[in-house]
């Protein structure tokens, strides 16, 4: 009669199965570890890639606000941005100043009609002025220039911006004692004065730039 081997029954292949197991989800389990310790890292890696872009952004847009560019040799888009006039260099404010003129020149004053009464030709002489104009334009781009724009942005350009600011600018130049003759306290140039009237139309070859010429010479 042949006596069985210990070591090779049922109870020693169970024990031998429960070890084996034992030691898959000793590995699974470091597995599991080393995964959740890859995982950290990356999200780690994100967070870092995620503060340095925004870093990059930032960085991008003060370059564009003091007239550099994110790219050498290129103009910044006009994206319709707010212009901090008070932080311009002289390049960023030859710049805004000449998109403000063709706008004016070029869309507003002819498609609105806006005469030398609700736009003085001493306009660019009264930083005020050209804060209104230069937001207004702006909101204007943002509406009719920024793809995605929805169409009650250009309905509120009509209906609440373009009021708003000309009545604004018009209440300016009251206060200012400014008119068809006068700038503040001062009589306007005889060729002006014999040739413009309020009526006609507030186009760029009536502006006096004296404002523009002394707010370049004021900046570095």
């Amino acid at each position: 009669m042949t006596t069985p081997n210990p070591g090779t029954g049922p109870a020693a292949m169970l024990t031998d199965t429960i070890g084996r197991v034992a030691v898959v989800e000793t590995r699974v389990s470091q597995l599991g570890s080393d995964l959740s310790e890859q995982a950290a890292m990356v999200a780690d890696v994100q967070t870092v890639q995620s503060d340095q872009q925004r870093q990059i952004n930032a960085l991008t847009d003060q370059v564009t606000l003091l007239g550099g560019s994110a790219h050498d040799g290129e103009e910044p888009e006009d994206t319709g941005q707010i212009v901090d006039w008070a932080r311009l260099d002289r390049k960023a404010a030859e710049r805004e100043w000449r998109r403000l003129y063709e706008w004016l020149d070029g869309t507003l004053v002819p498609t609105y009609r806006i005469t030398v009464r609700q736009l003085r030709v001493c306009w660019p002489d009264h930083p005020a002025v050209r804060e209104e104009l230069s937001w207004l334009r702006c909101c204007w781009v943002s509406a009719y220039r920024v793809p995605g724009a929805p169409p009650t942005a250009a309905a509120e350009w009509h209906t609440r911006w373009l009021p708003a600011a000309l009545d604004r600018i018009g209440a300016h130049f009251e206060r200012e004692g400014c008119t068809g003759g006068r700038h503040r306290e001062e009589h306007l140039p005889d060729d002006v004065r014999r040739t413009v009237t309020d009526s006609d139309l507030s186009h760029m070859t009536r502006w006096l730039h004296t404002g523009l010429d002394k707010d370049l010479a004021n900046r570095e």
